[in-house]
């Protein structure tokens, strides 16, 4: 069973990463790097100060700051832990590994592709370990999460940007499907986790009536 579900995430990953031209490679070149803090920092730090109350704001940095922390650390033990070889270093390995499971994947990937497997499109920085589930993914949810969380449903459509951050990581040939659902979970999860009782406590301070909305 559980070889079959990998053999559907490699599967599904060929499938999308073969789907790429010249020019969604610089798109999604530029599109990854909304994943990275450094990147995205700048603008949360933008939107608090334009956006949120002057009384609260630094309060709602260090409460925004220590989820990003927490939702990567915990995204990091969980990669940690788990060990999984990102594709270029799968299909380099694939070949030589003689265990069962990689038996039962040889097996039906030979029924696919033949004994030719497909070359994947890496238009960028190659990686090769720790890929499940993916970093760039769990940030850039944790930071659509906490945006919602903040402003309220109305600003749906950063799940939208932060779903094209993900995929870039497929189109890039670093990360499987599954890494990138691992990603969304983790991201969503954890932020909601630490955002909502820090909301409720340390910036709306019901006690008070008080509200960032």
């Amino acid at each position: 069973m559980f070889a079959k579900l990998i053999l559907f995430d490699i599967q599904l990953f060929i499938t999308l990463n073969s789907l790429h031209s010249a020019a969604c490679d610089y798109l999604f070149i530029a599109l990854t790097q909304l994943g990275n803090s450094w990147v995205a920092a700048p603008i949360l730090v933008f939107v608090v100060i334009r956006f949120l109350p002057k009384d609260k704001r630094v309060r709602i940095i260090v409460v925004w700051t220590g989820t990003l922390a927490l939702s990567g650390m915990g995204n990091s033990l969980i990669k940690s832990f788990v060990q999984r070889n990102r594709p270029p270093l799968f299909f380099e390995r694939i070949v030589e590994r003689s265990d069962a499971q990689a038996q039962q994947i040889k097996h039906h990937m030979r029924k696919s592709y033949g004994d030719d497997y497909p070359q994947i499109h890496l238009p960028g920085r190659v990686l090769r370990r720790r890929s499940f589930p993916s970093g760039h993914t769990n940030f850039s949810f944790s930071v659509a999460m906490i945006l919602v969380l903040f402003f309220g449903a109305g600003l749906w459509y950063v799940f939208l940007l932060a779903a094209l951050v993900a995929y870039s990581r497929i189109y890039l040939g670093i990360h499987y499907p599954l890494d990138i659902l691992g990603g969304v979970i983790t991201g969503c999860l954890f932020t909601a986790a630490a955002v909502i009782p820090a909301k409720y406590y340390l910036i709306d301070n019901k006690s008070s009536g008080d509200s960032v909305t």
